[in-house]
């Protein structure tokens, strides 16, 4: 009797094409409203893996309030995080959820790229951290594990039709309004990066300085005029409480006056006629990521922006230091354009 093999070319292909998981999550009341928020014990219905439906009780209560805050402080101790992983992984113990942890852990021990996907119709589950969730054979968080990456989807998002560019072009904007950004490490990282697959990016012309909403807009407005739209988006800034929320703090147009705090609401406005070439959005600034106070309407600036159709945005929950966000800058252009790795 003779077996047939797959050649090992293939069962290496098999092998990197990504295991994507999702958790698809909604509230047990008020189902239609994702804004429908009350502080105390509330039940979500859970999509299992199986096509079927499982509940699940998320105890909302200070002491998840405090952990969430701890997060905040980058000397703080390692206990709220572990807390908060091991809370979120008995909050989804009876939906299944130790079948699809099994074979994430299996995926990633194998050097399997993995995807999961975060999609509530709660909007108040955006403000949780799920990338902590524990696995409960060694108490890793999942985002500890290699090759795991979570991201956070609005559901019945749809990306803006996307418009044929030949080769895309990144736009560098920065605003140190809010106070001092390495913008000169963030060039750096960025010229290292297409200088080597000889990626179109010149300094002289691809970089807004002390960046306003007007001159963004015009920036981006220009360069789809002249046929040459800019796809990726990189923004320097300052993020800053405001209202129930955040938002990101750039220079005024008018001389002599403070920064400009600008909310996601109004980042959506000045970016949204772009979505057809902007493709991919990078906010470096601190909580980018941050929906800010449970049930907060517009949610973080990234998620606003996913929302108006924009594929991609890059931000971070939390506070981003300059060190870390050079890191990242150097990271992901280097993956991006050196190795043309998907984003991802």
């Amino acid at each position: 009797m003779s077996t047939q093999h797959d050649p090992p070319e293939a069962a290496s292909e098999a092998r990197r094409e990504p295991l994507r998981v999702l958790l698809d999550l909604a509230r047990a009341l008020a189902v239609d409203d994702p804004y429908a928020f009350r502080f105390s014990p509330q039940t979500y219905i859970v999509h299992t893996p199986g096509g079927g439906f499982a509940s699940a009780e998320l105890p909302w209560d200070a002491a998840l309030l405090a952990d969430l805050q701890a997060l905040r402080d980058p000397r703080g101790e390692p206990a709220p995080s572990q807390r908060l992983g091991e809370r979120l992984r008995r909050f989804l113990g009876g939906t299944g959820w130790a079948l699809e942890e099994q074979r994430i852990v299996a995926a990633a021990r194998a050097g399997r790229p993995v995807l999961l996907t975060i999609r509530s119709a709660a909007a108040e589950l955006y403000a949780l951290p799920w990338e902590l969730v524990t696995v409960k054979a060694t108490g890793q968080h999942l985002g500890e594990l290699p090759e795991v990456v979570v991201r956070y989807e609005w559901p019945e998002t749809t990306t803006v039709r996307e418009q044929a560019v030949e080769r895309g072009r990144i736009l560098f904007a920065w605003s140190a309004a809010g106070g001092g950004v390495p913008a000169g490490e963030h060039l750096a990282a960025i010229v290292d990066a297409c200088g080597q697959p000889r990626y179109p990016f010149d300094p002289a012309r691809d970089v807004l300085a002390h960046a306003s909403c007007e001159a963004l807009v015009a920036t981006l407005r220009a360069a789809c005029e002249q046929h040459a739209p800019f796809t990726v988006l990189h923004l320097l800034c300052h993020g800053a409480a405001h209202g129930p929320g955040f938002a990101l703090a750039l220079t005024s147009a008018g001389p002599g006056e403070g920064p400009v705090l600008v909310d996601a609401g109004r980042l959506r406005q000045l970016l949204a006629p772009f979505a057809a070439s902007l493709r991919l959005v990078v906010l470096v600034a601190c909580d980018g990521g941050n929906i800010g106070a449970p049930g907060n309407h517009l949610g973080s600036v990234a998620q606003t922006l996913h929302r108006a159709g924009i594929q991609a945005v890059l931000a971070s929950r939390f506070p981003l230091s300059a060190p870390g966000s050079v890191h990242l800058a150097r990271t992901l252009y280097a993956w991006l354009l050196v190795r043309r790795s998907p984003l991802e």
